[in-house]
């Protein structure tokens, strides 16, 4: 997994929190993740591009619903690009899928103080 070096994003507790839980959740099908940070200064990533293509077109776009937001992200790819390659998949979550990362986050705080 590569990660830029934003504190508020990627090197705080909460992400941390939900790693160890994916871990736990895949039931030895997953052992290890391995975190790179890139360089700060030199993080440009291929994600960049789509968080900006979102904004782009969620400018032309009134949002007064989660759809809305699918829909938009859905749209997000340029015309000019489509024909490399296709337009976003976006999958939507259901209400089960989610994870309270600020729980888990006090509840492996907890048992590691407990040690």
């Amino acid at each position: 997994m590569y990660s830029d070096t934003c504190a508020g994003q990627n090197r705080n507790q909460f992400i941390t929190a939900f790693l160890v839980h994916l871990i736990q959740r895949m039931d030895g099908q997953l052992e290890v993740i391995e975190q790179k940070y890139l360089e700060s200064g030199h993080t440009h990533m291929e994600v960049d591009s789509m968080h900006s293509a979102i904004e782009r077109q969620q400018r032309h776009t009134p949002v007064y619903s989660m759809i809305d937001w699918k829909s938009i992200m859905e749209r997000a790819r340029s015309k000019r690009n489509r024909d490399s390659a296709p337009p976003y998949t976006v999958k939507e979550l259901k209400y089960t899928e989610m994870v309270d990362v600020r729980a888990l986050n006090e509840k492996i705080a907890k048992k590691y103080k407990q040690r």
